[in-house]
């Protein structure tokens, strides 16, 4: 081991993180060294990709990222920023199409809901939500835990972690200096900072992902190392690079890089389809506009909604011209209430394209001559391709032109490969590895042994830019540009002081809109009067239900009007102020809470008793699985005892567990064997119906129809005029909007039940419901139906069969 890397021995192999920053979605990699391969770190709705978008709310809503932000993009047009990697990296936006990637752009100011900002400003905010993320993944939190129990007491633990970020290859050195300042502002320290082409991280992707295929120098003879090809035909660019491969080292023999991608071909189609639509709809769109509109002023240049639509859905018509030959791309209310359709052959898309070919079949052509220059003669070359562009038919076939090979190969995982090869590169350059100590076999298994790091992270690096301290992108920051990251910051304060104003006041807002419709719910059943209550006391507590209720609804206007812009403070007074009125002039509510907070108990109560009665059926080895149960005696005295299980949640109105028993009761008595035994066979359909029946009435309280139906025919089978098997049944037709049916099921209940309340209540409710069915429109009935379903549902509960 050479005396460089015995200090990296030394240090600790913290994990790193690795940042695709693209065009369109970004994805973060956790690496953890002891493990071959990093993982995507998810966001906050569990998605492996977070939209590359930011939104300034101004000062009623803050700002956000990710999937928030695209949940604005439309209604919050100018406030989003939606080309947030392209004006970083110092491209134009796809929206004015240009496609060049180049500095001209880095030093364009946006105005963002009143504040003028820069895209290194906006960009470190989103880095740093980004990596917020990181403190929730459970491998993070597991090294945090480790780490802390191994430090010494009063010792404080560093837990920057060295982050690469993968960048496009074409763009320019102040780009790339951009990303390094973002990265400054987002709180990475520079030592920890690295930046590389996205060729390089799928490059190492490739190269752990393959490593036992891959020949190794270590063999005896040593074996030539392989030859691979990638291909990138990314949203803003395209990259190829040529490589030798082997377990030890991974050469980068050639790359090649243009600022052309498959967002070009997108923007191509989408001047294909406005062009016809100038053609077949000026007319139209003349007479909405109100003026007339010529072929380059269609009456929505400059509309940013529009524009968006426009392009979205030519991206999604280039992706199904893709397996078939004509596509029609579709946008509807495009402008007013003007629905255009558009037809695309898969021919006019490839001729639209072939500029965009042209200059791709010269890129695949110089990868290929050096490919052929350091492969052995005859040998077939491997092609690997990523990203979205390669699957265009045409972008595909002229690959395998070139490369005169018949398939392709998609091993990669487009996804994630920019993303996890960034963080493996992190790790490689954070605790670097020389040519000795990769042939070191001593020191390669006493890493692996000590679980510090996975021999496949022992990979030499050569002719990579990110080794290269020369490079570019290993340029560290001027004075100047420190300087300006620290103005930023100074900025950036104050914004987020702004953020969690507005989040704490928000907060405030959603507390007291909980608590008037939590109150508003309660406050009728609190005040609901005792059967022998006089008139006088009925009437008092419906006087002050009524107050009650007009004050919550002031209280609910207020928040409508966004507490009339009243600063967090005095938001904050408000819910103290209903509160304390509340609780002074309605005492009630105390003791309803206390009641509901009872049951709640009593719940918890009944299942923990279920469960540990469970646990010593399981003990004593009587539990409801076919080896425990010997016999059909014991086979019938437990779903029996399932039964009795079921109907006591039912009555702590438990419903989903209460459920669960009695289908556990049916599952046992389709164990039963002698089925031919008079009195097992009456115990059976006993037992059977009364299941049945529980299942559909807990149904119907969760709202499960159909398989409350199911489970009424499954009755109604047993005992075809059983009446609540015919009241459960009409219920849920009811459910179903299935009003005829209901009907004819709840008349002959009520027959046979001598006119029960509760079957004729609803029976005239479907009546009601038939009734507007046949004289009014079929959005209307739905309303009506949903609205007796919710006012029933609110009644007291009914008991269990």
């Amino acid at each position: 081991m050479t005396e460089a890397t015995a200090d990296a021995a030394a240090k600790p192999l913290n994990p790193t993180l690795g940042i695709d920053l693209g065009a369109d979605t970004t994805r973060l990699a956790y690496l953890q060294l002891e493990r071959p391969m990093p993982t995507i770190v998810r966001n906050e709705l569990s998605n492996e990709a977070t939209h590359t978008m930011v939104t300034f709310g101004g000062a009623g809503d803050g700002r956000c990222y990710g999937e928030s932000a695209a949940s604005k993009q439309i209604t919050k047009a100018k406030e989003t920023v939606v080309d947030l990697a392209t004006w970083l990296y110092g491209g134009h936006s796809r929206e004015n199409q240009s496609s060049s990637l180049h500095d001209s752009n880095l030093n364009e100011l946006r105005h963002l809901s009143g504040v003028e900002l820069h895209a290194v400003q906006v960009a470190a905010y989103f880095i740093k939500s980004m990596l917020r993320l990181v403190e929730q993944h459970p491998a993070h939190v597991q090294h945090v835990a480790s780490e802390a129990a191994g430090a010494p007491a009063g010792d404080s633990i560093n837990h920057h972690l060295p982050v690469c970020v993968a960048v496009p290859a074409v763009i320019g050195p102040a780009g790339i200096a951009a990303v390094r300042e973002c990265c400054l502002l987002a709180g990475i320290p520079q030592a920890e900072t690295f930046i590389a082409h996205s060729d390089e991280a799928v490059a190492v992707y490739m190269h752990h992902l393959h490593y036992a295929n891959l020949p190794s120098l270590r063999a005896s003879p040593p074996a030539a190392p392989a030859v691979v090809v990638i291909l990138d035909v990314g949203q803003s660019s395209m990259c190829g690079c040529v490589l030798q491969a082997s377990q030890e080292r991974l050469t980068k023999v050639a790359t090649h890089a243009s600022g052309t991608g498959s967002g070009d071909i997108d923007i191509a189609l989408c001047g294909y389809v406005y062009e016809e639509i100038a053609k077949k709809h000026a007319k139209e769109l003349s007479e909405l506009a109100g003026c007339h509109v010529g072929s380059d002023t269609l009456g929505f240049r400059g509309n940013v909604k529009v524009w968006r639509k426009l392009i979205r859905e030519c991206k999604k018509t280039k992706e199904v011209l893709s397996s078939v030959e004509e596509a029609n791309v579709q946008l509807e209310g495009l402008v007013g209430d003007l629905d255009i359709v558009v037809p695309v052959s898969r021919r006019t898309l490839d001729h639209l394209i072939s500029p965009i070919l042209s200059e791709m079949r010269e890129m695949l052509i110089k990868l290929r001559d050096a490919a052929l220059a350091v492969s052995t003669a005859g040998a077939p070359l491997r092609i690997e391709v990523i990203g979205g562009g390669w699957r265009t038919t045409c972008v595909a076939e002229l690959i395998k032109h070139v490369f005169q090979v018949e398939r392709l190969g998609v091993s990669l995982d487009p996804s994630l490969a920019v993303a996890e090869g960034a963080a493996i590169l992190a790790a490689l350059c954070a605790y670097p590895v020389t040519a000795a100590d990769a042939d070191d076999l001593v020191s390669v298994s006493a890493d692996e042994a000590a679980g510090r790091r996975h021999a496949v992270h022992r990979v030499v690096l050569e002719r990579f830019e990110l080794t290269d301290p020369r490079a570019v992108t290993a340029a560290q920051l001027s004075e100047q540009q420190e300087a300006a990251v620290v103005a930023w910051a100074a900025m950036e304060l104050k914004l987020a002081e702004m953020d969690q104003f507005i989040k704490e006041r928000l907060q405030l807002i959603n507390e007291l809109d909980s608590f008037v419709l939590q109150t508003l719910d309660a406050l009728t059943a609190a005040l609901t009067p005792a059967a022998d209550a006089t008139e006088e006391a009925k009437a008092s507590l419906a006087s002050r239900a009524e107050a009650g209720q007009q004050y919550l609804h002031t209280i609910s206007d207020y928040i409508s009007d966004d507490c009339h812009g009243d600063p967090k403070e005095l938001v904050q007074a408000k819910l103290e102020q209903t509160r304390s009125h509340m609780t002074a002039y309605f005492p009630e509510l105390a003791a309803y809470y206390a009641a509901e907070e009872a049951k709640r108990l009593a719940k918890e109560e009944a299942l923990r008793q279920l469960s540990d009665a469970h646990a010593r059926e399981v003990e004593r080895g009587d539990g409801d699985d076919g080896d425990s149960l010997k016999t059909d005696p014991q086979r019938l005295r437990m779903a029996q005892r399932r039964r009795e299980q079921g109907q006591a949640l039912f009555k702590e109105e438990c419903w989903a567990e209460a459920q669960k028993r009695f289908v556990q009761a049916l599952a046992v008595l389709g164990q039963l064997y002698d089925l031919k035994n008079p009195e097992t066979l009456e115990q059976r359909r006993a037992i059977s119906l009364s299941c049945h029946l529980n299942i559909a009435s807990c149904s119907i309280k969760l709202q499960l129809w159909r398989n409350a139906l199911n489970n009424s025919n499954s009755v109604l089978e047993l005992s075809p005029d059983h009446p609540k098997g015919l009241f459960r049944r009409g219920q849920a037709r009811l459910g179903l909007q299935e009003l005829p049916e209901a009907v004819g099921d709840l008349q002959r209940a009520a027959d046979l039940s001598q006119q029960d309340a509760a079957v004729v209540a609803e029976l005239n409710r479907a009546k009601e419901a038939l009734e507007k069915a046949e004289g009014a429109g079929e959005e209307d009935v739905f309303e009506d139906v949903c609205l007796n379903m919710y006012k029933q549902y609110r009644k007291p509960k009914q008991t269990s069969n």
